[in-house]
């Protein structure tokens, strides 16, 4: 029987030490993680670094993220072949910085998907995947209403109609979802409860991101439900609009997973998560810490949506505890800015969004 072997990976920012125009050990660095990836037909991520020479924005946002389009080489190397563009940081550079990404992206054969109301079906004999991305309002982006370049809304009716099309043509469907709380292990309720209810009347793969963080997985009525496969590559970042806002990667922002799926004609025949830790000498696969706290992670799915909200408020406030800066004199001065004003006037606004679109809850 004719089976597509495809992997599902994390959050991909081609920056720091994954800059090809800046280190000359990117390939070493990754070479374990592409030994994985040659054995699959797809291989499917999230791209949260811009492909574009430009280096001014006017998008009002603390953190930008930008990548040389030199660095697609790495892409082409673990066999990507094809990424999500529904994120936060698709118009960090505004609609430049995406048209010149997906000129990179379409000039060396790699699909892409998230934009435009675009699904992409994929087709091996008789064995095919449909891949179509969405990015939450939870996610704080930009321009998720943008005539061009549009980015696909994470809803009910939006990931409801997708399926649905995916399953008129007998497609296997695979939600790329850009959404949830950067740094926290555990889903939001809204979530959970979303795509529980979507595994009632459709089978598909759920692929999360966008936390930084690996979240659990969880197999409800032939569905599978990843909600964060963490950071695959990603490095430092600083902002370069507010003075002294940086962020420097913990030990989980180094954790991630690849799930790899066997799909056949009749759906999802087989899978397998393969952990992974970003060390000093590359990325390492089949970390055992990381797979016991990937499977800690998944076992909290089980105990109930109250004790699940219970885990990950705690879980906020004590991040809240331990990053947020003291509000003082010297921090409004670093943020009087242009770009801090309109981020926070673009975060209320999408809050205010995410709430209509979850019936009023908080998502907290």
């Amino acid at each position: 029987m004719i089976q597509l072997r495809v992997a599902l990976l994390g959050d991909i920012a081609l920056i720091g030490r994954y800059d090809r125009t800046r280190s000359g050990q990117v390939s070493e660095r990754l070479r374990s993680v592409k030994s994985i990836l040659d054995t699959c037909d797809e291989v499917v991520a999230n791209l949260e670094s811009p492909l574009t020479a430009k280096t001014t924005t006017t998008t009002c946002k603390g953190i930008h993220l930008r990548s040389d389009p030199a660095n697609v080489e790495t892409l082409r190397y673990l066999n990507v072949t094809a990424v999500n563009l529904a994120n936060n940081h698709l118009h960090d550079y505004g609609f430049q910085g995406m048209r010149d990404t997906i000129a990179v992206l379409e000039k060396n054969g790699i699909r892409y998907f998230g934009i435009n109301n675009g699904i992409c079906f994929i087709e091996n004999g008789g064995a095919g995947i449909a891949l179509d991305g969405f990015c939450c309002y939870s996610s704080n982006g930009v321009n998720y209403g943008a005539k061009y370049g549009q980015i696909a809304v994470l809803s009910e009716r939006n990931v409801e109609r997708s399926l649905s099309a995916i399953g008129e043509k007998g497609f296997y469907g695979i939600v790329s979802a850009h959404f949830g709380d950067e740094n926290i292990h555990y889903p939001r309720v809204d979530h959970i409860s979303l795509f529980r209810r979507l595994s009632r009347e459709y089978h598909f793969t759920l692929h999360g991101h966008h936390p930084h963080v690996i979240q659990g997985i969880e197999r409800v009525n032939g569905s599978l439900l990843a909600y964060s496969l963490g950071n695959l590559i990603f490095d430092n970042v600083a902002s370069m609009a507010i003075r002294n806002l940086h962020y420097e990667q913990t030990g989980e922002n180094k954790e991630s997973a690849i799930v790899i799926l066997e799909v056949s004609a009749y759906g999802l025949a087989g899978c397998q998560t393969i952990p992974l830790n970003d060390v000093s000498s590359g990325i390492i696969p089949h970390d055992e810490t990381v797979a016991g706290k990937l499977r800690l992670y998944s076992e909290t799915l089980n105990v109930g949506l109250e004790e699940c909200r219970s885990l990950r408020d705690k879980e906020v406030l004590d991040l809240q505890k331990r990053i947020v800066p003291k509000r003082d004199l010297r921090f409004l001065m670093n943020r009087l800015s242009y770009y801090y004003i309109g981020a926070y006037l673009n975060g209320r606004r999408n809050a205010r969004t995410y709430r209509s679109l979850f019936h009023g809850s908080t998502g907290v």
